[in-house]
């Protein structure tokens, strides 16, 4: 039995079924062990919910290292996390999506996509954004629900040139993000705190370059300079000079070899097998348990 983890609010349920009449191995896949508003209750709910489990599989590096703390007799498989396939229209011409969000055929974008919360930096690029008013043509699409001070950061939108930033505050449905994707010139994850992002592998699906912060498991994701660009988290001038830097210094490279690259080594079919690997190994098929 395959179980998806989230957050420590599903621990009663996780416990009531994991304590009735189930399947001889229990994985909890987990996508934060620990959220990002953590504490001591929420740490109790987590050892609560998952201490009927006979195994893990975790995303990155940081959150075996949080699974370990909690659980360190336990064993754990350390994946990744896949490419999205679920998205229609990745191959969509740059043109055409740009012409269906009414965005300039020749401006330079930069796209954030995803919840507004504070942990994800969107300030940071507001901020930014005060270094990049004499980049050309410049764009900004901040795209996601807020889920924080709405006034704030339309404030700090309205503190900038208008025009330069456009947000788009509501849900996107599946049938529209590869529209945004494929509209961008680069994808900025700015976050001052994560585990993993699930807007990586969107933006690679979509073949667009991305600038990730060095926090949890996104450095693993990225070839700097290949791939895309890894800057120091909570730093505004460093995020602006690696979006002049792409454009201005680089000339909005081609980086798609390198993405494809990644593409490859994060594979559905890959994790599949890990997967089913690991399984096997905690049924006794695979030989000793291993641990990592």
């Amino acid at each position: 039995m395959i179980l998806h983890w989230w957050h420590p609010f599903f621990a009663p349920v996780f416990r009531c079924i994991c304590s009735g009449k189930v399947p001889p191995v229990k994985v909890a896949v987990c996508h934060n062990v620990i959220p990002h508003e953590s504490g001591a209750v929420r740490r109790h709910m987590v050892r609560f919910g998952l201490s009927k489990m006979d195994g893990f599989i975790v995303h990155s590096r940081a959150e075996t290292e949080e699974l370990r703390r909690l659980f360190p007799s336990l064993p754990y498989r350390a994946l990744f996390h896949p490419i999205y396939d679920i998205f229609g229209g990745e191959n969509i011409p740059r043109g055409e999506a740009r012409r269906k969000l009414s965005i300039a055929p020749d401006a330079r974008v930069v796209l954030y996509f995803g919840l507004i919360r504070p942990y994800k930096g969107v300030e940071v690029l507001l901020r930014a954004c005060h270094s990049l008013i004499d980049l050309a043509q410049l764009k900004v699409l901040v795209v996601g629900e807020i889920y924080s001070s709405r006034d704030r950061i339309q404030r700090l939108i309205g503190a900038l040139p208008e025009g330069l930033v456009r947000l788009v505050d509501r849900y996107v449905p599946n049938e529209e993000v590869a529209l945004w994707f494929r509209a961008a010139d680069i994808v900025a994850l700015p976050y001052i705190s994560a585990t993993q992002s699930g807007v990586v592998p969107i933006a690679y699906r979509c073949l667009r370059p991305v600038i990730v912060t060095r926090v949890g498991g996104l450095p693993e994701v990225v070839d700097d300079g290949s791939s895309g660009y890894i800057i120091e988290p909570n730093d505004p001038p460093a995020l602006a000079n690696a979006i002049h830097r792409h454009f201005d210094e680089l000339n909005a490279p081609d980086l798609t070899a390198g993405i494809e690259a990644i593409r490859r080594r994060l594979s559905w079919e890959r994790y599949a097998r890990e997967l089913e690997t690991f399984i096997a190994e905690l049924s006794g098929e695979g030989g000793d348990r291993e641990r990592g």
